[in-house]
């Protein structure tokens, strides 16, 4: 199992994408990758799946690969990016909470924990039925990291969930994660409703 920092993969140049916000992580907390690297898979079709623990359409398309397109030579990284700072987050947008920078690192952590533990359940799940995994927790957005991290991994198909936006959310966001994807991904894309 390999462990990869910041230092390396901004060397590979798939640092995530502009922060809005300063993060309170050091370099060595915005990355971790646990498996083996896209240039290292010498085998079978490379799938990258954007997977959130709290995201249902995310778990949906986990369960449609796992249903419908799953290969047992393939190799699956699952992906969860994480934000930047806890503040990014709507749960706090609403109250305007601010928090002193030990506080965020340490939500962050917690919440990259979880993350992880959560990615790996997943993947021994996916193993059981044959395909290789690489988990990667990343901070940053996740429509601008998810292409380059495929992009990284060589990835040949980007799987990721696609929920419908409120009128008031299409009218004042910057647009969904999959429709960025679909437009800025150098490899194949299926999203999953």
């Amino acid at each position: 199992m390999s462990l990869t920092t910041i230092a390396e993969l901004r060397k590979e140049n798939i640092a995530t994408a502009p922060q809005l916000k300063q993060s309170n992580l050091t370099n060595e907390e915005h990355h971790t990758v646990e498996g083996p690297h896209g240039h290292e898979v010498r085998q079978g079709r490379r799938v990258l799946i954007a997977w959130d623990q709290q995201n249902d359409t995310a778990t949906k398309a986990l369960n449609y690969y796992i249903e419908n397109d799953l290969k047992p030579t393939d190799h699956v990284f699952l992906v969860t990016v994480l934000p930047v700072t806890a503040c990014e987050t709507p749960m706090f947008w609403e109250i305007g909470y601010a928090f002193e920078v030990e506080q965020d690192r340490e939500i962050l952590r917690k919440w990259r924990h979880a993350a992880v533990e959560a990615l790996r359940k997943e993947a021994r799940r996916l193993k059981s039925l044959g395909p290789s995994t690489t988990i990667q927790v990343t901070h940053g957005e996740a429509k601008i990291a998810l292409p380059k991290i495929a992009e990284y991994h060589k990835a040949q198909l980007i799987v990721l969930g696609h929920r419908e936006r409120s009128t008031w959310e299409r009218l004042t966001g910057p647009g969904s994660v999959a429709t960025y994807v679909l437009a800025h991904a150098n490899t194949a894309v299926l999203i999953v409703k």
